[in-house]
């Protein structure tokens, strides 16, 4: 299979301009929503997979001491969580509702197969930011053509509209049911945190499937209409950290807690230190 990382374009942005610039040609407003409405994704390292948390839960656990499966692995957190999630939460799915509770369980830290995705670039740019990283290291934001993705959910499921598609799709994650692919998901229950981040997950409708080789299986990672990266070396990242913030996009608005207040703090501080000085 090869490393799936290398099949897809990357473009290198040196700077604030020409990240901009980047957004700027992938933007949907450029070159018309029907065609290419993007979904972007932040990652502090460039080395890093499209991979969702219950896959990396997975690797992390010895296989000579662990037999079980992602699958076996999911229906165990999911069960453990809902066993006692109303003694610390309110409003939650009914318990049939798999894909609402998923998204509880992605919410505070549990591993899952969601993949959070943002329709905002700078708040991609920003989450791959945030973060300091070795010298040397490079930030990827990768850019999805969301409008793409769904006409291949359409033709995978076999139906003739997004309505009747999406709806057979969110059965087949529930029941992890083939054939294996790659689909968008938006809870119906979300949390705050998620309307600030403009954010949708991407789920794969078998959970052993791993992520990018379903998502290549689907269309050709090499095709650059549906999939790009963005590579930022951490050079750069106070400037254009500097730059977000100025432009609204910082951790207050993205984490609206107490906690994304306190980091938001660190980082202005941050920032200011190393470029227009305190105060």
């Amino acid at each position: 299979m090869g490393d799936l990382r290398d099949k897809v374009t990357a473009l290198r942005c040196n700077s604030w301009a020409e990240l901009t610039e980047a957004f700027e040609e992938l933007s949907y407003v450029t070159n018309g929503g029907k065609t290419n409405h993007r979904i972007y994704r932040g990652e502090a390292d460039a080395g890093w997979w499209l991979q969702p948390s219950i896959e990396r839960f997975r690797e992390s656990l010895a296989a000579a001491e662990c037999p079980y499966s992602i699958r076996e692995l999911e229906r165990q957190l999911l069960y453990d969580f809902q066993s006692s999630a109303a003694q610390f939460l309110d409003n939650l799915p009914s318990v049939h509702e798999t894909l609402e509770w998923l998204a509880v369980l992605q919410h505070y830290g549990t591993p899952t197969r969601l993949l959070d995705w943002t329709y905002s670039p700078t708040v991609a740019a920003y989450v791959a930011l945030r973060e300091k990283l070795a010298a040397g290291k490079e930030a990827c934001v990768w850019a999805l053509n969301l409008r793409k993705l769904r006409k291949l959910v359409i033709k995978r499921s076999r139906k003739r509209n997004w309505d009747t598609a999406y709806k057979a799709a969110i059965r087949q994650v529930e029941q992890d049911k083939r054939p294996a692919f790659i689909t968008p998901f938006l809870p119906q229950n979300r949390y705050s945190r998620m309307s600030s981040q403009q954010g949708l997950f991407l789920v794969k409708t078998v959970a052993e499937s791993p992520f990018m080789a379903t998502l290549d299986d689907m269309c050709p990672l090499n095709d650059r209409d549906f999939i790009r990266r963005l590579l930022i070396p951490h050079s750069e990242r106070v400037r254009i950290l500097g730059h977000l913030i100025e432009h609204n996009t910082h951790e207050v608005g993205i984490f609206p807690d107490a906690d994304g207040f306190g980091r938001f703090v660190r980082i202005k501080v941050e920032v200011q230190a190393q470029t227009l000085g305190l105060f």
